[in-house]
Formats: C-alpha cells, structure tokens, sequence
C-alpha cells in the first residue's frame, strides 16, 4: 500500500510531539517493560490509505498492542467511538490484539494492572 508523503509527514510530526509529553502512566509502563527486557516499541505507526494512527505500546514478541488512556478518553461521543472501532480494525488487520489500559490503574498499580503485567511476564 502506497502512503502519500503528506500523510508520513503529519504522522512523524505527531510522533515527535507524542514522544516530547509522554504522559507520567505511559513512563510508568514503559520502565516496567524496560526493568523486565520485554521488547516493545513507542508510539508504534500503523498507516491506511488515508490516515494513520499512533498505538502507545506494541509489545513485539506478544503481538499485543497497548493504549494508555486518560480520563479524557471515557466521556466521548459516537463519532469518536466510530473512530475508535477503525482503529481496532487496524490493530487487528496488523496481528496485533488491542489492551486499553487507564491512567489511574498504572499510576496506582490496580489489581487489573498488575494481572496484565503478569501476564505479559508469563508470556516471557
């Protein structure tokens, strides 16, 4: 699939933006993954023919793809719901299998958090 050159643009400038305010939750994760040697990449793109999409983690070895959200992510309308469903389609079409994690449950290390990090360390 051909990616127009405006489109890796607006994505590398995005990246460069996302990787300068990493949020607190996502150095949180990304140290876990670090103390523990599991290979993974940052603001991972994925592209379409029209757009793309930046996933927080792809951890490489488990396929999995992480998203760390914020509480701006739980009060949103149907049209980004619709935008989110298109990036899960992507997720999936690239082999990945999508984990969305909150803010608050890495921060305060929540029972659910830290099920996930076992698995991920199991899967070792």
């Amino acid at each position: 699939m051909e990616v127009r050159p405006e489109i890796k643009y607006r994505c590398r400038k995005y990246k460069k933006e996302n990787l300068l305010k990493i949020t607190e939750a996502e150095q949180v994760f990304k140290d876990f993954l670090e103390s523990n040697n599991i290979a993974f990449k940052f603001q991972y793109q994925i592209f379409s023919r029209q757009s793309f999409i930046l996933i927080d983690f792809v951890l490489t070895k488990q396929k999995i793809a992480v998203e760390i959200d914020g509480s701006s992510h739980k009060e949103r309308n149907k049209s980004w719901q619709s935008y989110n469903k298109w990036r899960e389609r992507l997720i999936a079409k690239k082999g990945l299998t999508l984990v969305r994690l909150w803010n608050d449950d890495i921060l305060n290390n929540s029972d659910s958090c830290r099920k996930f990090k076992a698995e991920i360390l199991s899967a070792l």
